[in-house]
This record gives structure tokens, C-alpha cells and sequence, in this order.
């Protein structure tokens, strides 16, 4: 078990890719595919205002997404509305992108793995996230 870890973190090493420490051992970080990057991001910002809008809503709440990750089909965004703002939970489902879940704070891994999110992929939305938030607007 050690050398194949130790092989792992090696070759991982080698390609360049961070190594992340899970519940499961060392997993090599895997940067996310860039290809419709933008358009994903575009849709899952739309069904995030979506979700945060509601009929009778002061129009100064004004819902926005101030940060999003994407691995996969799953996708983890920073909203604000208002005062206030949080973090939900995405999947991409049918090529369409559903609310799993989220509220007010921030989620960590633990809790995406809770929801249903791979643990690997799970590590690495909550990382791309908090990366953006040292990142300028």
C-alpha cells in the first residue's frame, strides 16, 4: 500500500498535479477541463438567480454569484442576495444544471460528500473555490 502511494505522488510528481490528502489516502489533483467552461458557468448562474429570486423580493436584493467551481457535473458557487450569501451545491443533470442543495455559509467537503459528491471531486470544488476568493474581481 505505502509504494503504491508513494508511486502515485511520485508519477503525480512528475505530471505536475498538487496531491490532495483525503479521508481515502493521497489522490492526485486533476485540473478540471476547460473546454465550456464559460458556458456552464453562464447556465449554472442563471439557475442559481433563478433559485434565489422569489415573488414579492425587495428589488434591492439584487441575487448574484460571486464565485463559481466546476469539476465534472458538479459545480459549487459562492451566491450573495442582498446582505447575505452563501453556497450551493450544483449537478448537471440532462444537460441542465439542478440545485442539490446550500444555504447561508460556506460548504466543505464533507458536507458535498454528505450530498452525494465523490470525494475526490468534492476536495476539489471546495478548493477551486476558496483559490478564486484570493483572486481580484
Amino acid at each position: 500500500m505505502i509504494r503504491r502511494l508513494f508511486a502515485l505522488v511520485v508519477i503525480a510528481g512528475l505530471m505536475g498535479l498538487p496531491i490532495v490528502i483525503t479521508l481515502s489516502g493521497l489522490l492526485p489533483v486533476i485540473p478540471p477541463a476547460i473546454a465550456d467552461v464559460q458556458t456552464d458557468t453562464s447556465t449554472i448562474t442563471t439557475a442559481v438567480v433563478q433559485a434565489l429570486t422569489f415573488p414579492g423580493q425587495p428589488k434591492d436584493a439584487n441575487p448574484r454569484v460571486s464565485h463559481v467551481a466546476v469539476v465534472g457535473n458538479y459545480a459549487l458557487v459562492d451566491w450573495l442576495l442582498g446582505d447575505g450569501g452563501g453556497e450551493m451545491l450544483l449537478t448537471r443533470q440532462d444537460n441542465a444544471w439542478q440545485v442539490v442543495g446550500g444555504g447561508g455559509g460556506a460548504m466543505d467537503s464533507r458536507t458535498l460528500i454528505e450530498l452525494g459528491v465523490p470525494e475526490v471531486t468534492a476536495v476539489q470544488l471546495v478548493q477551486q473555490l476558496q483559490a478564486q476568493w484570493g483572486q481580484k474581481q
